[in-house]
This record gives C-alpha cells, structure tokens and sequence, in this order.
C-alpha cells in the first residue's frame, strides 16, 4: 500500500523521536490531537481521495538507566475525504489504529518493536462492487546486543469488500 499504508508509520516514528527526545528518567504520558489532511489511494477502484479531519496520538514512556520502554496509539477521527481522481465526487469515510512498542536498551541494542495496523477506506453509496478497502498490518523486529536482526517480520494484507 503506497499512500495510505506508510502515512502513520510515518507518524509512529515521529512518536518515537519524540519519545527519544525527551524521554528522562522516569514514566512520561504524552497526548496530542491535530488536524489531519492527506491522500488516500483506494487500490480496490483506483481512486485517489482527499482526506481530512483529525489524528489522535498517546505515547507512554518509561526509561531507567537500563533503557527505555515506550508504548504508542495513533487514531484517526472524523476523517471523511472526496474522490479527487479520476473526479468522480464518489464520498469516502477513512478510519485507522496503529499501536505498538518498542523496548529497548540504553544503547539501543538489543531492541524490540511490534506494531499493528488496521486501516478502514469506506467508499459510501455503495453500488454493489467490491470498493471498501481494508488494509493491516503487523510487524515486529528484534534485534540482538550485536546490532543484528534475530526476528524481521511483516505481515500486511489489502481486501477489498
């Protein structure tokens, strides 16, 4: 999934940033909401949708000095968004969760990071075809004291109902 697959990966990294940033000693609780806009391809029908409304991001940290611990939600809410090519005008409705986690050590190695997707693009006023795309996604990797993947795994699939 080109566009819409990426879009909050993108954004979990930016949590993580962020948690690595100002992460101290201690437990931290961050919460943001924002507007969100952005393009959905819908890889059922073709159609490239613009999207807008809001994105919702939680992260929970704890770091020691053995290293850190991080828990993360990204929500979309109230994302409606239009078909803009080809220019049909066809109405979307896009939801979409991403958690995940990350441990790892105050060098950064070992680490270990699982994260889980599941992404709904609702095409309304249905006319009976297969134009309701799901996306999901799970990953996780390990990665020993030596800095090498022991475990690399992505599992994603697009249905279209």
């Amino acid at each position: 999934m080109k566009v819409t697959g990426r879009r909050l990966c993108g954004l979990a990294a930016l949590a993580t940033a962020t948690t690595l940033v100002f992460a101290g000693a201690g437990a931290a609780d961050n919460s943001m909401t924002m507007p969100y806009a952005n393009g959905a391809f819908n890889e059922c029908n073709g159609e490239l949708v613009a999207v807008q409304g809001t994105v919702h991001m939680e992260e929970h940290s704890t770091t020691t000095p053995n290293g850190t611990h991080m828990q993360f939600t990204i929500n979309l809410a109230g994302v409606k968004g239009v078909a803009v090519a080809p220019p049909t005008g066809a109405r979307y409705v896009e939801s979409d969760t991403d958690t995940g986690s990350i441990n790892m050590s105050s060098d950064f190695a070992p680490f270990e990071t699982t994260q889980v997707e599941t992404r709904i693009l609702t095409r309304l006023g249905e006319d009976g075809t297969s134009d309701d795309l799901r996306y999901y996604l799970r990953f996780h990797m390990t990665v020993n004291a030596n800095g090498v993947p022991t475990v690399d795994r992505t599992d994603s699939r697009i249905e279209c109902k």
